[in-house]
Formats: structure tokens, sequence, C-alpha cells
């Protein structure tokens, strides 16, 4: 798990990504909440992926 990073972003294609590109600028900045500026609709999935070293 610690390879990882596991997520809550939009479901929304587009608000997904612009949410996931802020948030590999600053991951330590970010919690559960900050999603929700991201998102137009309240729909949100969880997401994970490799960490870059």
């Amino acid at each position: 798990m610690k390879d990882y990073h596991i997520i809550i972003t939009p479901a929304n294609t587009e608000e997904s990504q612009k949410h996931i590109e802020a948030f590999l600028k600053a991951p330590d900045k970010f919690d559960d909440e900050s999603c929700k500026k991201f998102c137009s609709d309240g729909e949100y999935q969880v997401v994970s992926f490799r960490k870059e070293e």
C-alpha cells in the first residue's frame, strides 16, 4: 500500500483528471474532502495509482 496513492476523486473523467493533476503537485495538502472542490455533480469514485519515484 505504501507504493500506491489511494484517493477519492470525481467520477467525471475531466474533473478527475484535474483533481489528480493538482493532487500530484502537492499530495500532502489533500485530504478526502479536497475532491469536493473539483466535483460538479456529487459523484465520486475511489482510485489507486502507483507512486512515482
